[in-house]
């Protein structure tokens, strides 16, 4: 119980992850195309792994995935920008910046 614990945060901000990869992916699939649907797929299989590496794994895995995360977001903030959408941006640049913020816990918990 004590493992599960320690980690609980670690794993659900991965499961939040691969579920919005997820969600982004069926959405571009309908709306931008198969290239941005295999990244958004891509992404939440590289955080379906992590979340079973997170297990028993350190913290930085952890860490080097929310930062993969919060680019990945923030090219998809850019994006939606780009493309004249008129607030999704905002979501993707909030994902991008809690990702930062997961991270930077994760760093200060390491003692790094």
């Amino acid at each position: 119980m004590g493992l599960l614990k320690k980690n609980m945060g670690q794993r659900v901000g991965i499961i939040g992850n691969v579920l919005v990869f997820l969600f982004s992916g069926i959405d571009s699939l309908e709306n931008a195309g198969v290239l941005v649907f295999a990244v958004n797929i891509a992404g939440a299989a590289i955080n379906l792994f992590a979340f079973f590496l997170s297990k028993k794994s350190p913290v930085k895995t952890s860490i080097s995935i929310f930062l993969m995360n919060s680019v990945f977001f923030a090219f998809m903030s850019y994006h939606a920008w780009h493309s004249g959408a008129e607030k999704i941006q905002y979501g993707w640049a909030f994902a991008s910046l809690m990702n930062l913020v997961g991270a930077r816990v994760f760093w200060l918990k390491s003692g790094k």
